[in-house]
Protein backbone atom coordinates (compact mmCIF):
# COMPACT_ATOMS: atom_id res chain seq x y z
CA UNK A 1 0.00 0.00 0.00
CA UNK A 2 1.38 3.47 -0.85
CA UNK A 3 2.06 5.98 1.93
CA UNK A 4 -0.53 8.34 0.44
CA UNK A 5 -3.20 5.66 0.70
CA UNK A 6 -5.15 5.95 3.94
CA UNK A 7 -8.03 4.18 5.66
CA UNK A 8 -10.40 6.15 7.91
CA UNK A 9 -12.11 4.85 11.03
CA UNK A 10 -13.95 6.29 14.01
CA UNK A 11 -12.69 5.45 17.47
CA UNK A 12 -14.86 4.81 20.53
CA UNK A 13 -14.07 8.32 21.79
CA UNK A 14 -15.86 9.77 18.74
CA UNK A 15 -12.70 11.05 17.01
CA UNK A 16 -11.96 10.16 13.38
CA UNK A 17 -8.57 8.54 12.71
CA UNK A 18 -6.82 7.13 9.71
CA UNK A 19 -3.85 4.90 9.15
CA UNK A 20 -1.27 4.46 6.44
CA UNK A 21 1.37 1.79 5.96
CA UNK A 22 5.01 2.58 6.56
CA UNK A 23 7.62 -0.14 6.26
CA UNK A 24 4.88 -2.72 6.35
CA UNK A 25 3.28 -1.45 9.57
CA UNK A 26 0.13 0.52 10.21
CA UNK A 27 0.81 4.06 11.40
CA UNK A 28 -2.20 5.75 13.00
CA UNK A 29 -2.94 9.45 13.03
CA UNK A 30 -5.81 11.42 14.55
CA UNK A 31 -7.69 14.17 12.71
CA UNK A 32 -8.92 15.61 16.01
CA UNK A 33 -12.42 15.92 14.51
CA UNK A 34 -15.70 14.24 15.46
CA UNK A 35 -17.50 14.89 12.16
CA UNK A 36 -16.43 12.87 9.14
CA UNK A 37 -16.53 15.72 6.63
CA UNK A 38 -14.27 17.85 8.85
CA UNK A 39 -11.92 14.90 9.32
CA UNK A 40 -11.79 14.52 5.52
CA UNK A 41 -10.83 18.16 5.15
CA UNK A 42 -7.94 17.67 7.61
CA UNK A 43 -6.72 14.68 5.63
CA UNK A 44 -7.02 16.57 2.33
CA UNK A 45 -4.95 19.46 3.75
CA UNK A 46 -2.26 17.02 4.83
CA UNK A 47 -2.26 15.35 1.44
CA UNK A 48 -1.77 18.72 -0.29
CA UNK A 49 1.16 19.42 2.03
CA UNK A 50 2.53 15.93 1.41
CA UNK A 51 2.51 15.39 5.18
CA UNK A 52 -0.07 12.69 5.76
CA UNK A 53 1.93 11.39 8.72
CA UNK A 54 2.20 14.87 10.28
CA UNK A 55 5.97 14.52 10.39
CA UNK A 56 6.37 18.29 10.58
CA UNK A 57 4.49 18.29 13.86
CA UNK A 58 6.01 15.08 15.18
CA UNK A 59 9.68 15.54 14.41
CA UNK A 60 10.50 14.08 17.83
CA UNK A 61 7.77 12.30 19.80
CA UNK A 62 7.34 13.40 23.37
CA UNK A 63 8.17 11.13 26.24
CA UNK A 64 5.39 10.36 28.67
CA UNK A 65 7.17 12.44 31.31
CA UNK A 66 7.31 15.48 29.02
CA UNK A 67 3.63 15.13 28.27
CA UNK A 68 2.46 14.32 31.81
CA UNK A 69 4.48 16.77 33.92
CA UNK A 70 2.07 19.45 35.10
CA UNK A 71 -0.79 17.85 33.17
CA UNK A 72 -3.24 18.03 36.10
CA UNK A 73 -2.66 21.69 36.96
CA UNK A 74 -6.25 22.69 37.61
CA UNK A 75 -6.36 25.98 35.70
CA UNK A 76 -4.64 24.61 32.59
CA UNK A 77 -5.53 20.90 32.47
CA UNK A 78 -7.42 20.31 29.18
CA UNK A 79 -9.62 17.61 30.71
CA UNK A 80 -10.65 19.79 33.63
CA UNK A 81 -11.21 22.91 31.55
CA UNK A 82 -13.19 21.03 28.88
CA UNK A 83 -15.65 19.75 31.48
CA UNK A 84 -16.01 23.17 33.09
CA UNK A 85 -16.56 24.86 29.72
CA UNK A 86 -19.33 22.35 28.98
CA UNK A 87 -21.12 23.41 32.16
CA UNK A 88 -19.87 20.64 34.42
CA UNK A 89 -17.93 20.68 37.67
CA UNK A 90 -14.48 19.26 38.34
CA UNK A 91 -13.22 19.40 41.91
CA UNK A 92 -9.74 20.61 42.71
CA UNK A 93 -9.41 17.66 45.07
CA UNK A 94 -9.84 15.20 42.18
CA UNK A 95 -7.30 17.02 40.03
CA UNK A 96 -4.89 17.09 42.97
CA UNK A 97 -5.34 13.34 43.51
CA UNK A 98 -4.63 12.62 39.83
CA UNK A 99 -1.57 14.88 39.93
CA UNK A 100 -0.16 12.82 42.82
CA UNK A 101 -0.87 9.59 40.96
CA UNK A 102 0.87 10.95 37.88
CA UNK A 103 3.95 12.00 39.82
CA UNK A 104 4.24 8.92 42.03
CA UNK A 105 3.06 6.16 39.70
CA UNK A 106 2.59 7.01 36.02
CA UNK A 107 5.79 8.96 35.45
CA UNK A 108 8.10 6.52 37.30
CA UNK A 109 6.67 3.63 35.26
CA UNK A 110 6.09 5.16 31.80
CA UNK A 111 8.11 8.39 32.01
CA UNK A 112 11.09 7.60 29.77
CA UNK A 113 9.01 5.92 27.08
CA UNK A 114 8.09 7.83 23.93
CA UNK A 115 4.31 8.15 23.74
CA UNK A 116 3.96 6.15 20.48
CA UNK A 117 6.07 3.35 22.01
CA UNK A 118 3.73 2.69 24.95
CA UNK A 119 1.98 -0.53 24.02
CA UNK A 120 -1.21 -2.22 25.08
CA UNK A 121 0.71 -5.15 26.58
CA UNK A 122 2.87 -2.75 28.60
CA UNK A 123 -0.17 -1.05 30.12
CA UNK A 124 -1.93 -4.39 30.67
CA UNK A 125 1.02 -5.78 32.61
CA UNK A 126 1.30 -2.61 34.70
CA UNK A 127 -2.43 -2.66 35.47
CA UNK A 128 -2.51 -6.31 36.55
CA UNK A 129 0.39 -5.84 38.96
CA UNK A 130 -1.00 -2.71 40.65
CA UNK A 131 -2.98 -4.46 43.45
CA UNK A 132 0.06 -6.48 44.55
CA UNK A 133 2.63 -3.73 44.16
CA UNK A 134 0.65 -0.83 45.68
CA UNK A 135 -1.45 -2.94 48.07
CA UNK A 136 -4.68 -1.53 46.64
CA UNK A 137 -8.04 -3.06 45.74
CA UNK A 138 -9.04 -4.06 42.22
CA UNK A 139 -11.41 -1.09 42.15
CA UNK A 140 -8.58 1.34 42.94
CA UNK A 141 -6.39 -0.27 40.26
CA UNK A 142 -9.22 0.21 37.76
CA UNK A 143 -9.48 3.87 38.80
CA UNK A 144 -5.76 4.26 38.07
CA UNK A 145 -6.32 2.78 34.62
CA UNK A 146 -9.30 5.03 33.88
CA UNK A 147 -7.30 8.13 34.78
CA UNK A 148 -4.39 7.05 32.57
CA UNK A 149 -6.77 6.38 29.70
CA UNK A 150 -8.07 9.96 29.91
CA UNK A 151 -4.52 11.26 29.64
CA UNK A 152 -3.79 9.11 26.57
CA UNK A 153 -7.05 10.28 24.97
CA UNK A 154 -5.83 13.85 25.32
CA UNK A 155 -2.42 12.90 23.87
CA UNK A 156 -4.23 11.47 20.83
CA UNK A 157 -6.33 14.62 20.50
CA UNK A 158 -3.07 16.58 20.39
CA UNK A 159 -1.68 14.25 17.68
CA UNK A 160 1.09 13.04 19.99
CA UNK A 161 0.24 9.36 19.54
CA UNK A 162 -1.87 7.28 17.21
CA UNK A 163 -3.97 5.01 19.41
CA UNK A 164 -4.81 4.62 23.06
CA UNK A 165 -2.83 1.72 24.60
CA UNK A 166 -5.49 1.39 27.32
CA UNK A 167 -8.16 0.33 24.80
CA UNK A 168 -9.40 -3.22 25.22
CA UNK A 169 -7.96 -3.69 28.72
CA UNK A 170 -10.66 -5.19 30.88
CA UNK A 171 -11.13 -4.06 34.49
CA UNK A 172 -9.78 -6.27 37.23
CA UNK A 173 -12.30 -8.28 39.21
CA UNK A 174 -12.13 -8.15 42.96
CA UNK A 175 -14.25 -7.63 46.01
CA UNK A 176 -14.13 -4.01 47.12
CA UNK A 177 -13.44 -3.29 50.76
CA UNK A 178 -16.74 -1.93 52.00
CA UNK A 179 -17.07 0.70 54.69
CA UNK A 180 -18.40 -0.71 57.91
CA UNK A 181 -21.69 0.09 59.61
CA UNK A 182 -22.05 0.34 63.38
CA UNK A 183 -24.23 -2.22 65.10
CA UNK A 184 -26.57 -0.99 67.81
CA UNK A 185 -24.38 -2.65 70.45
CA UNK A 186 -21.36 -0.74 69.17
CA UNK A 187 -23.30 2.54 69.20
CA UNK A 188 -24.41 1.88 72.79
CA UNK A 189 -20.86 1.10 73.83
CA UNK A 190 -19.41 4.08 71.96
CA UNK A 191 -21.70 6.67 73.56
CA UNK A 192 -21.77 5.19 77.06
CA UNK A 193 -20.05 7.28 79.71
CA UNK A 194 -18.18 10.56 79.48
CA UNK A 195 -15.98 11.68 76.59
CA UNK A 196 -12.55 13.27 76.74
CA UNK A 197 -13.36 15.90 74.09
CA UNK A 198 -16.63 17.77 73.59
CA UNK A 199 -15.91 18.48 69.89
CA UNK A 200 -15.59 14.82 68.86
CA UNK A 201 -18.56 13.78 71.04
CA UNK A 202 -20.80 16.43 69.47
CA UNK A 203 -19.63 15.59 65.95
CA UNK A 204 -20.31 11.88 66.48
CA UNK A 205 -23.75 12.45 67.98
CA UNK A 206 -24.60 14.83 65.13
CA UNK A 207 -23.49 12.29 62.50
CA UNK A 208 -25.33 9.42 64.21
CA UNK A 209 -28.63 11.34 64.30
CA UNK A 210 -28.48 13.07 60.90
CA UNK A 211 -26.26 10.96 58.63
CA UNK A 212 -24.24 14.05 57.66
CA UNK A 213 -20.95 13.53 55.83
CA UNK A 214 -17.74 14.49 57.61
CA UNK A 215 -17.04 17.27 55.09
CA UNK A 216 -20.51 18.71 55.76
CA UNK A 217 -19.85 18.67 59.51
CA UNK A 218 -16.46 20.31 59.02
CA UNK A 219 -18.05 23.06 56.92
CA UNK A 220 -20.95 23.60 59.32
CA UNK A 221 -21.37 27.28 60.26
CA UNK A 222 -23.56 28.83 62.93
CA UNK A 223 -25.86 30.50 60.41
CA UNK A 224 -26.97 27.03 59.24
CA UNK A 225 -28.39 26.11 62.67
CA UNK A 226 -32.13 26.69 62.83
CA UNK A 227 -34.58 26.01 65.63
CA UNK A 228 -35.19 22.43 64.61
CA UNK A 229 -33.40 22.15 61.27
CA UNK A 230 -29.91 22.25 59.84
CA UNK A 231 -29.51 23.85 56.43
CA UNK A 232 -26.94 21.55 54.83
CA UNK A 233 -25.77 23.52 51.80
CA UNK A 234 -21.97 23.40 52.02
CA UNK A 235 -19.04 21.13 52.66
CA UNK A 236 -15.33 21.51 53.37
CA UNK A 237 -12.25 20.12 51.67
CA UNK A 238 -8.58 20.93 52.11
CA UNK A 239 -8.09 21.65 48.42
CA UNK A 240 -11.14 23.87 47.85
CA UNK A 241 -12.17 25.15 51.25
CA UNK A 242 -15.91 25.75 51.46
CA UNK A 243 -17.79 24.23 48.52
CA UNK A 244 -21.15 22.71 47.68
CA UNK A 245 -22.32 19.37 49.04
CA UNK A 246 -21.20 16.21 47.26
CA UNK A 247 -24.16 16.17 44.88
CA UNK A 248 -24.25 19.97 44.63
CA UNK A 249 -27.72 20.19 46.19
CA UNK A 250 -28.96 21.73 49.44
CA UNK A 251 -31.07 19.81 51.91
CA UNK A 252 -32.80 20.44 55.21
CA UNK A 253 -32.03 17.96 58.00
CA UNK A 254 -34.22 17.67 61.12
CA UNK A 255 -32.24 18.58 64.25
CA UNK A 256 -32.97 17.35 67.77
CA UNK A 257 -33.06 20.13 70.41
CA UNK A 258 -30.46 18.26 72.48
CA UNK A 259 -28.04 18.15 69.55
CA UNK A 260 -28.77 21.78 68.69
CA UNK A 261 -27.83 22.84 72.22
CA UNK A 262 -24.61 20.83 72.08
CA UNK A 263 -23.66 22.62 68.84
CA UNK A 264 -24.39 26.05 70.33
CA UNK A 265 -22.41 25.22 73.48
CA UNK A 266 -19.19 24.34 71.65
CA UNK A 267 -16.36 26.74 72.63
CA UNK A 268 -15.52 27.59 69.03
CA UNK A 269 -14.45 30.94 67.61
CA UNK A 270 -15.60 32.46 64.34
CA UNK A 271 -18.29 31.13 62.04
CA UNK A 272 -17.22 27.48 61.89
CA UNK A 273 -18.88 25.33 64.55
CA UNK A 274 -16.04 22.78 64.68
CA UNK A 275 -13.02 25.05 64.82
CA UNK A 276 -10.35 25.87 67.38
CA UNK A 277 -8.84 28.92 65.73
CA UNK A 278 -11.98 30.37 64.14
CA UNK A 279 -10.30 30.45 60.73
CA UNK A 280 -10.75 26.92 59.43
CA UNK A 281 -12.42 23.71 60.64
CA UNK A 282 -10.68 20.88 62.42
CA UNK A 283 -8.88 18.54 60.00
CA UNK A 284 -10.69 15.39 58.94
CA UNK A 285 -7.77 13.33 60.28
CA UNK A 286 -8.41 14.91 63.68
CA UNK A 287 -11.96 13.54 63.66
CA UNK A 288 -10.86 10.05 62.57
CA UNK A 289 -7.97 9.92 65.04
CA UNK A 290 -10.11 10.97 68.02
CA UNK A 291 -12.94 8.63 67.01
CA UNK A 292 -10.57 5.67 66.79
CA UNK A 293 -9.07 6.60 70.16
CA UNK A 294 -12.59 6.58 71.62
CA UNK A 295 -13.31 3.16 70.10
CA UNK A 296 -10.03 1.80 71.48
CA UNK A 297 -11.02 3.09 74.91
CA UNK A 298 -14.44 1.38 74.93
CA UNK A 299 -13.20 -1.84 73.31
CA UNK A 300 -14.54 -1.60 69.72
CA UNK A 301 -12.36 -3.26 67.06
CA UNK A 302 -12.72 -0.65 64.31
CA UNK A 303 -10.02 -2.23 62.13
CA UNK A 304 -11.80 -5.58 61.96
CA UNK A 305 -15.13 -4.04 60.98
CA UNK A 306 -13.60 -1.16 58.95
CA UNK A 307 -15.45 1.45 61.00
CA UNK A 308 -14.88 5.06 60.00
CA UNK A 309 -16.55 8.37 60.72
CA UNK A 310 -18.57 7.79 57.54
CA UNK A 311 -19.99 4.65 59.17
CA UNK A 312 -22.35 6.86 61.20
CA UNK A 313 -23.99 7.77 57.90
CA UNK A 314 -24.60 4.11 57.08
CA UNK A 315 -25.86 3.51 60.61
CA UNK A 316 -28.44 6.32 60.49
CA UNK A 317 -29.59 5.27 57.03
CA UNK A 318 -30.02 1.70 58.31
CA UNK A 319 -32.07 2.90 61.26
CA UNK A 320 -34.37 4.93 59.00
CA UNK A 321 -34.94 1.89 56.79
CA UNK A 322 -35.53 -0.39 59.78
CA UNK A 323 -38.18 1.99 61.12
CA UNK A 324 -40.07 2.01 57.83
CA UNK A 325 -39.24 5.49 56.56
CA UNK A 326 -39.83 5.57 52.80
CA UNK A 327 -36.72 5.41 50.63
CA UNK A 328 -37.58 8.66 48.85
CA UNK A 329 -37.75 10.51 52.17
CA UNK A 330 -34.47 8.96 53.27
CA UNK A 331 -32.80 10.24 50.11
CA UNK A 332 -34.16 13.71 50.83
CA UNK A 333 -32.63 13.79 54.32
CA UNK A 334 -29.45 11.80 53.68
CA UNK A 335 -28.61 13.57 50.40
CA UNK A 336 -28.46 10.66 47.95
CA UNK A 337 -31.28 11.94 45.78
CA UNK A 338 -31.15 12.30 42.04
CA UNK A 339 -32.19 15.56 40.38
CA UNK A 340 -35.67 14.19 39.67
CA UNK A 341 -36.01 12.89 43.22
CA UNK A 342 -34.91 16.25 44.64
CA UNK A 343 -37.57 18.12 42.67
CA UNK A 344 -40.25 15.61 43.57
CA UNK A 345 -39.46 15.42 47.30
CA UNK A 346 -38.14 18.88 47.99
CA UNK A 347 -40.15 19.26 51.20
CA UNK A 348 -41.05 16.79 53.92
CA UNK A 349 -44.58 16.56 55.19
CA UNK A 350 -45.44 16.81 58.90
CA UNK A 351 -45.89 13.04 59.03
CA UNK A 352 -42.51 12.45 57.36
CA UNK A 353 -40.87 14.79 59.84
CA UNK A 354 -42.48 13.01 62.78
CA UNK A 355 -41.28 9.62 61.55
CA UNK A 356 -37.71 10.83 61.11
CA UNK A 357 -37.71 12.58 64.49
CA UNK A 358 -38.86 9.36 66.16
CA UNK A 359 -35.83 7.58 64.73
CA UNK A 360 -33.53 10.40 65.84
CA UNK A 361 -35.00 10.31 69.34
CA UNK A 362 -34.54 6.55 69.54
CA UNK A 363 -30.91 6.89 68.49
CA UNK A 364 -30.25 9.72 70.92
CA UNK A 365 -32.11 7.97 73.72
CA UNK A 366 -29.95 4.85 73.26
CA UNK A 367 -26.86 7.05 73.31
CA UNK A 368 -27.95 8.79 76.53
CA UNK A 369 -29.55 5.66 78.06
CA UNK A 370 -32.88 7.47 78.27
CA UNK A 371 -36.34 6.04 77.47
CA UNK A 372 -37.27 6.82 73.87
CA UNK A 373 -40.29 8.93 73.05
CA UNK A 374 -43.27 6.80 72.13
Amino acid sequence: MREDHYVMMKRSNGIWYYYVYRWGKKVYRSTGERKKFLAQEVINDRLRENDLLCEKELTRPKTFEEFATGFWEYDSCPIVQDKIQRGGHYSRQSASTYAVRTKNEYIPFFGKKLLPEISNSMVRSWHRNLPTRLKVTAKTANDYLACLKQMFDEAIRQNLMGRNPCEGIRPLIGKAKTRGCYTQDQIDKLFEGSWDDIFIETACRLAATTGMRLGEIQGLQREQIGLDWLDVDRSWSIAEGLKTTKNGRDRMVPLLPEIRQMLLDLPSNGDFVFSLDGVKPLHRKWFERHLWARMDKVGIDYKKDNLLFHSFRHYFNTRLVADGVESEKIRSVIGHESKEMTERYLHLSVKDLENIRKVQQKVFAREKKMPAAS
